[in-house]
């Protein structure tokens, strides 16, 4: 009976360790609330990290079957070089403290190569090792937007370089002019969770390399006519929104950093809103215009009206959250078409340009035909037109009856040839 007892002791213990705080008074409180703040930021942490799954199947469900394997794979070897990066030199530039007021509106200095505690210090709201983790999968769910403009476009190794210049400099930067004390906090610029630091910023860097590397090959016609390149699965498409869906979670909700009243609930609230009105808008306008449903329309409407509420999730009443995620969900539609316009007319010129090349260099290049020239022999050309009427012969007719032919065609031809070549040398 009494080991019974000892053991259901022990359980209770460990699954509720609050009755391990509750003899010591405030500071075990203070301790609880600690961990507490270090569990739900280290949970959200995994919910963004778990959205390079939706980026992965978004990725690849949206591009041929051909690039699935390249696509998957860059994204967990990026992840995996921009953590490296990030450690070494990012998390230092967004939040160093060493700089000078005059350097620090721009960028921070220290923290390179993080050495964090191994424990939470005294009167701290966590561990700085897991907002650490918090502030990476925030880093990397920018540079994975950025992928977007490269699909199907480069190879590893721009990947790699980028990854590297992006984890180090881009994104750190940017960061630091908002969370990390920079000249637009000084201004009283807010960004709660992300719409300008890491959604703009890995859009902005997707939109140059868009530039830069050129419309897919296949995308565009001579004409300047645009061909719609389908995903090779859309049920790939719309799971991944749905992990990036719940992922958001721990992107707006996860910024409040702490579990205090429970705000982090409303938070989630208006979020969810927020994501539902794009959806809705994105999928209605498509129809309309279209006249059908257009599903990776609304699949996009719904992560625009994450990337709108991501940045005042925390500071607009629920029917503006609506409001906010209707009209993002309109211009994603908008949007796209204009840039499909405008990626066409820019492929025009560009095709013009190529046609007018091609045709200048073959008149430069071509060779003049001397008349005086020797003529290959009839049995030459006998052999060469028999290839090629070999290769291209398409029905039933027999070979022999083809030789046939050919033979009389041949002893028509001559006689004609030779009174040809008679003219022109009198002439």
């Amino acid at each position: 009976m009494l080991k019974k007892s000892l053991l259901g002791l022990g359980a209770l213990l460990l699954l509720f360790p609050t009755m391990a705080f509750a003899a010591d008074g405030d500071p075990s409180a203070a301790t609880l609330n600690m961990g507490l703040n270090a569990l739900w930021i280290l949970v959200a942490a995994i919910l963004v990290l778990l959205m390079q799954g939706g980026f992965i199947l978004l990725e690849t469900g949206s591009t041929r079957m051909k690039n699935a394997g390249h696509v998957a794979g860059k994204t967990i070897f990026t992840v995996g070089l921009a953590s490296l990066v990030y450690w070494a030199v990012g998390y230092g530039i967004t939040f160093g403290g060493d700089a000078s007021e005059s350097l620090n509106k721009f960028m921070g200095i220290g923290n390179f190569f993080f050495d964090p505690s191994i424990v939470a210090g005294e009167g701290d709201a966590y561990p700085s090792t897991i907002y650490f983790v918090f502030q990476l999968a925030f880093a990397a769910v920018s540079l994975s937007i950025a992928w977007g403009g490269f699909a199907e476009r480069a190879k590893l190794s721009v990947y790699l370089i980028f990854t590297i210049v992006f984890a180090a400099v881009i994104y750190p930067i940017i960061a630091h002019w908002i969370w990390g004390g920079g000249w637009l906090a000084a201004d009283g610029a807010q960004d709660y969770a992300g719409s300008t630091v890491v959604h703009l910023t890995g859009a902005m860097a997707a939109f140059a390399a868009t530039i830069l590397l050129k419309p897919r090959i296949g995308k565009f016609n001579k004409d300047g006519s645009a061909n719609e390149i389908l995903g090779h699965n859309q049920v790939f498409t719309s799971l991944s929104v749905l992990l990036l869906w719940v992922g958001w979670f721990g992107f707006n909700a996860g910024s409040a950093v702490s579990v205090g009243e429970g705000f982090f609930g409303y938070v989630a609230f208006t979020t969810q809103l927020g994501a539902a009105g794009g959806a809705v808008s994105a999928l209605l306008i498509s129809w309309l215009v279209k006249g059908k449903a257009d599903i990776p329309t609304m699949l996009n409407g719904a992560l625009a009206g994450l990337v709108a509420i991501t940045a005042s999730c925390a500071f607009v009443e629920p029917w503006a959250a609506v409001v906010i995620g209707l009209i993002a969900g309109v211009l994603v539609f908008v949007s796209a078409q204009f840039f499909e316009k405008d990626s066409r007319r820019r492929s025009d010129l560009r095709d013009v340009r190529a046609w007018r090349g091609r045709r200048m260099g073959y008149a430069g290049q071509r060779p003049v035909r001397d008349p005086e020239a020797r003529r290959p022999s009839r049995r030459r050309q006998g052999r060469t037109v028999l290839r090629r009427r070999r290769r291209t012969a398409v029905g039933a007719v027999p070979f022999r009856r083809r030789m046939r032919r050919l033979r009389i065609r041949c002893i028509v031809c001559r006689p004609l040839g030779h009174q040809a070549s008679e003219r022109t040398s009198r002439h």
